[in-house]
C-alpha cells in the first residue's frame, strides 16, 4: 500500500483534485522561481525609483540654471537702465549748465554714489531700529508671561530671599 504523501492532491485551475505524482522538490523549486520573481520585481521597482530621482534632479537642476541666466539678463537690463540714466542725467547737466561733458559725468557719478550711500544708511538704520523693537517687544512679551505664571519676572529680584 503507498504511503499518502507519496501522492499529493491538489485542486487545479479547473477545480478537480489532480491525482498525478510530483517531483519530491517541486516545492522547493516553486518557492525558488518565487523568489527570483520577487528579487526581479524588487529590482524593477528600484530602478523605476531611481530613474525618478534622476528625472527629479535633472529638472532641478534645470530650473536652478535657467533662474541663474534669468538673474544675469535681469541684472544686465537693470546696470544698462542705470548707464543709460546717468549718461542721460550727464548729458542733461552738460547741456543745462554749460558745464564739460566729462565733468558733468563726474558730477553725475559723485551725485548717484550719494544717493546710494544714504539710501543704504537710511535702511540700515531703519532696519536696526525695528530689529531692536521687535526684540524688546519679544522680552516684554516674556516678562509679562512669568508674571502672570509665577507672579514675578526675571527681571525682578528674588522675593523669597529678602
Amino acid at each position: 500500500m503507498p504511503i499518502a504523501h507519496d501522492r499529493i492532491s491538489s485542486v487545479g485551475g479547473n477545480g478537480r483534485a489532480s491525482t498525478a505524482p510530483e517531483n519530491p522538490t517541486s516545492p522547493l523549486h516553486d518557492l525558488s522561481t518565487q523568489i527570483s520573481a520577487l528579487m526581479s520585481y524588487a529590482a524593477h521597482f528600484a530602478t523605476a525609483k531611481l530613474d525618478a530621482a534622476k528625472i527629479r534632479a535633472r529638472r532641478v537642476v534645470i530650473g536652478i540654471v535657467l533662474g541663474m541666466v534669468g538673474l544675469l539678463l535681469l541684472t544686465t537690463m537693470i546696470v544698462l537702465c542705470a548707464v543709460y540714466l546717468a549718461s542721460g542725467v550727464a548729458g542733461g547737466l552738460a547741456a543745462g549748465l554749460d558745464l564739460q561733458p566729462w565733468f558733468a559725468q563726474l558730477l553725475t557719478g559723485v551725485l548717484g554714489l550719494g544717493v546710494l550711500a544714504g539710501a543704504i544708511g537710511f535702511t540700515l538704520r531703519f532696519s536696526r531700529a525695528k530689529r531692536q523693537k521687535e526684540r524688546v517687544n519679544k522680552y516684554e512679551l516674556r516678562k509679562r508671561r512669568q508674571r502672570a505664571k509665577f507672579n514675578r519676572d526675571a527681571g525682578a529680584p528674588n522675593q523669597e530671599n529678602a
